[in-house]
């Protein structure tokens, strides 16, 4: 008996949605690598991405934390795939996380280049600067990553990063004074200040590292404490973007505060408030307060005098050292990047006013 016309469409309706549903449901025991595919099925919204180079030893050539920072989000931005980047933290096993899958990748140096190991799986090596590292499974994550690679042309990029300048060394004029210009020149103009200014204070704070950190938890390029940053809405401190930021905001708030460009430096350094107290210490000595020199030549006495002056100065410990030599060195450093990068009607570099 033959089936009717009807029956037989309903018939091959059936097995189309039968094929659908086995070719879009989720498979069990994971995924098949796809990035897309796999934050749908965790509902995560990023991927999460570790920069494992093992500490400064592998710093000394050039940016090599800010650069595979940049190659990440690169590679974010072409994929159209969110990402967060983090440092490794010495305490933990990325190798572990990344099989167990809390991490997605994991950047190492070539230098450091691991044997094939079960569950894992390297890219091909990125302008020899560092390897990504993904779980064996992601097979098409893997295919897709070097494709991406392959196509990539890093000169540019390279040049930014791993020939990095130093203001003390650079004879010749440039029209680029690190791989962070564009940030500085945005932000300089937004809060009205030299973007060269906030690249000298981004170098005297890590010479534009985004690794670094101090044993007091200040973090990246400007040097941000957390809770600065959070001040300002700003939780990812290893991001440049959100780093120099932080610090443009923090500046144009001290610069809005003490004016002057001597004290804005030294309360960048030190703090407004004990900035503050150096201030009311130089007026009660009878010393021009707006004059940083006459106020930082009463520091050493005012170290002395902190033991019973703490109440009246808002301060138990003085430190004064660190702070005067800040101010001077930013300055110089300051007075360096206006003579490489100098704008078009400098003709000669003076020593930076008092803003």
């Amino acid at each position: 008996m033959k089936a009717k016309p009807v029956e037989r469409i309903a018939f091959a309706t059936t097995l189309l949605l039968i094929a659908a549903a086995l070719v879009f449901s989720p498979r069990k025991g994971g995924t098949d690598g796809s990035p897309l595919e796999f934050l749908r099925e965790t509902g995560r919204k990023h991927l999460e991405c570790v920069i494992d180079f093992g500490g400064p030893v592998h710093t000394s050539k050039g940016l090599v934390y800010g650069y595979t920072w940049w190659m990440f989000s690169e590679w974010s931005q072409s994929a159209r795939i969110p990402v967060h980047i983090r440092i490794a933290d010495k305490r933990e096993n990325y190798l572990d996380s990344l099989i167990e899958g809390s991490v997605d990748l994991v950047a190492f140096p070539c230098v450091d280049a691991l044997p094939p190991l079960e569950g894992l799986a390297a890219t091909q090596p990125l302008d020899s600067i560092c390897v990504w590292y993904v779980r064996s499974g992601a097979r098409m994550e893997l295919r897709a990553l070097n494709r991406w690679i392959a196509a990539q042309d890093f000169a540019s990029a390279h040049r930014r990063f791993m020939k990095v300048l130093n203001p003390w060394k650079r004879q010749t004029e440039s029209a680029w004074l690190s791989p962070y210009d564009e940030q500085f020149r945005a932000w300089g103009e937004r809060i009205g200040m030299d973007w060269r200014l906030l690249a000298a204070v981004g170098w005297q704070e890590s010479h534009w590292r985004i690794d670094t950190k101090s044993p007091k938890g200040a973090q990246g390029i400007m040097q941000i404490m957390p809770v600065t940053g959070r001040r300002y809405g700003i939780d990812d401190l290893i991001d440049p973007d959100k780093n120099i930021e932080a610090g443009a905001r923090l500046l144009s708030e001290l610069k809005r505060g003490f004016g002057n460009l001597d004290f804005v430096l030294a309360a960048y350094n030190a703090g407004g408030n004990r900035v503050r107290s150096y201030i009311r210490y130089a007026a009660l000595h009878g010393a021009d307060a707006s004059n940083w020199e006459e106020v930082a030549a009463l520091l050493p006495q005012m170290g002395r005098d902190s033991l019973y002056l703490a109440d009246s100065l808002g301060v138990k410990h003085i430190g004064y050292g660190e702070t005067v030599q800040y101010v001077r060195r930013t300055k110089s450093i300051y007075n360096e990047l206006r003579r490489i990068c100098p704008n078009p009607d400098e003709r000669s570099v003076p020593d930076p006013p008092a803003q």
